[in-house]
């Protein structure tokens, strides 16, 4: 897991290492060296030189981020890259002493031509139109307000320009309320900064890169908020020994279904046994039972008996999950208070949100409660626009997280996580296909199967916001998979996806007694 920095805390990390020493010229010429590896495997992969056209072309503000654009075009050519570059200054160099006034006279000493906007305003256009690659720098962390001129004109050109967009550790103008450069990629400078994953701002990134050795190992250890990454999978999910049966890999309780959802329940407890959970029990309503029983070869479906009978079954259970496509009806209120009291972990997704601020919620429950809310859901519960979810959902999932005593895992384009005390963690998903119908009941089973394993076989790893980590890096990565595969695709796909993934994090390193080496 790596910190995500604040704006504020990636400004103090800057200042922070010129205190202790590191010259802001040391830390323009780090970036440039990580940077200019990137591009290279970048220029690499785009359609080559064709006529009339450059392969590079820099966007470059005053500033740091400027000097960072320019500096990594001079690095290139300083490793033998003969590309044509060229490098489209939204300043006049000359009348000022920005860090990038020196750098773009290193660029002429090499022969890369150099162009103002402000006083060769068509040869730049020409030159933005005619990039395979534009390289933006011309705002960074610094920058306060919407983007004015000449560095929105730039912008402006560069999005309606063909070239593969990539911005330097920040798209110009992302977070001002304004235009925004577009970027197909961003070479970001670890650590990562958490503005680029919030929901209304993520696509603008494009794929986020890290560049490292910039600033020391540590940096930025202080942030209570951690980007959680595809490695990190196998140390979040329960283990599994080779002698586990299916009593230690746990028992989930499920509530789901309605009349016209039943589809809804059958995923959740396929994502339940694609976790590799032991044993999943769904109860469902009296009136869909029979359908669902006839359908579910993996899970043991009965109806929902009196309320007594079901608060006992779920005393049973290792965890428990309530709301996928339940419906607000009776029992679902009664049921739901019962199940709130049970000193097992619960998951409450879909409808029973919508149920539990009359649920009246102790946040002093002793055992996990995660809640899996959409945006639009996070919303409905706090009180405030959607809007204010996509554009800041740690701000709006905190409070109420401390309110329910409850892990909050919001799903949308990044996954944000936020456990009571101020604990956030972050999975970038970026993955489109995940948008169907389905998938986030898919999800709320795997999430309900990774705690009944955990609880029934490996406690060290009962941990509810690590557990959402894992279930959201594996949901992601089954995305992936299918998509390469398959293009588009349903929630029934997912499951069968999970199983594999979870299964190879579950057994990551294991030796397995008498397994056959590899001819």
């Amino acid at each position: 897991m790596r910190p995500l920095l604040s704006t504020d805390g990636s400004r103090a990390l800057d200042a922070d290492a010129v205190a202790a020493g590191t010259g802001s010229g040391e830390l323009v010429e780090r970036a440039a060296r990580g940077m200019a590896t990137r591009l290279e495997d970048i220029l690499d992969r785009i359609p080559g030189d064709g006529p009339g056209r450059r392969p590079l072309v820099a966007l470059a503000g005053r500033g740091a981020n400027g000097a960072d654009a320019l500096a990594a075009l001079r690095v290139l050519r300083e490793r033998g890259r003969t590309e044509a570059m060229a490098a489209v200054l939204a300043f006049t160099p000359g009348l000022g002493d920005g860090p990038a006034e020196a750098q773009s006279a290193r660029l002429e000493a090499l022969g890369i031509e150099v162009l103002d906007f402000q006083t060769e305003r068509a040869a730049c256009l020409e030159a933005i139109d005619s990039a395979e690659a534009l390289l933006e720098g011309l705002a960074g962390t610094g920058a306060a307000g919407a983007l004015r001129e000449p560095a929105a004109g730039l912008v402006g050109a560069a999005n309606g320009a063909r070239g593969f967009r990539v911005a330097v550790d920040l798209p110009a103008g992302l977070g001002t309320g304004g235009m925004v450069f577009k970027a197909d990629a961003t070479l970001m400078v670890a650590p990562p900064k958490e503005l680029a994953f919030r929901p209304s701002r993520r696509a603008f990134c494009g794929t986020i890169l890290q560049v490292d050795g910039v600033f020391p190992p540590g940096a930025g250890a202080a942030s209570d908020i951690r980007l959680v990454e595809s490695s990190d999978l196998e140390r979040l999910v329960p283990r599994l020994a080779p002698d586990d049966h299916k009593g230690r890999r746990g028992k989930a309780g499920i509530w789901a279904g309605a009349v016209g959802t039943t589809g809804a329940a059958s995923l959740a407890c396929r994502g339940a046994v694609a976790a590799g959970c032991g044993l999943v029990h769904l109860r469902a309503r009296p009136e869909i039972w029979p359908a669902l029983a006839s359908r579910l070869e993996d899970g043991l479906v009965a109806p929902i008996g009196r309320l007594r009978d079901e608060t006992r079954f779920a005393d049973g259970m290792d965890a428990l999950l309530a709301g996928p496509g339940w419906g607000r009806a009776a029992p679902a209120p009664a049921l739901l208070r019962r199940l709130l009291e049970k000193r097992i972990p619960l998951v409450l997704d879909a409808d029973a949100l919508g149920l539990l601020e009359a649920a009246r919620v102790d946040s002093r429950r002793e055992a996990p409660l995660v809640l899996t809310p959409h945006p639009g859901e996070l919303a409905r519960l706090a009180g405030v626009s959607a809007e204010a979810v996509l554009d800041d959902p740690l701000a709006v999932a905190r409070p109420l997280a401390d309110r329910y005593g409850a892990v909050l895992c919001v799903r949308a384009v990044a996954t944000w996580i936020a456990a009571p005390g101020g604990r956030a963690l972050v999975v970038d998903g970026f993955e489109p296909s995940l948008a169907v119908a389905g998938s986030g009941d898919v999800f709320a089973g795997l999430l309900v199967g990774l705690l009944a394993r955990a609880r029934a076989g490996d406690p060290e790893r009962l941990d509810p916001a690590a557990l959402a980590a894992a279930a959201a890096l594996a949901h992601a990565a089954s995305g992936g998979a299918l998509a390469a595969r398959l293009g588009f695709y349903g929630a029934s796909d997912l499951a069968a996806e999970l199983g594999v993934i979870i299964h190879a994090a579950s057994t990551a390193g294991r030796r397995v007694p008498g397994r056959r080496l590899p001819p």
